[in-house]
């Protein structure tokens, strides 16, 4: 296991409400939320591979309902 460093920055007050409300709404904690979030903008994978097989799934299931729609003619699709 890779050694835990603490980092510590400021943001507006603004930026910081926003912030602990969507922490409260994902019901995870600020650590767990900022790591999920900056692995997501450095396109880095989840290390949880519960939540990596959960999203390959949605993203079949996308593809699948795409596909379904497309042969059926739906015009929602883009």
């Amino acid at each position: 296991m890779s050694k835990s460093l603490s980092v510590t920055f400021r943001m507006s007050a603004e930026l910081s409400a926003t912030f602990n409300d969507a922490v409260s709404a994902a019901g995870g904690d600020k650590t767990a939320w900022l790591i999920d979030a900056i692995g997501q903008k450095l396109n880095r994978p989840d290390n949880n591979p519960d939540k990596r097989l959960m999203a390959l799934v949605e993203r079949i299931e996308a593809a699948a309902a795409s596909l379904i729609c497309r042969q059926a003619g739906c015009s929602w699709i883009a």
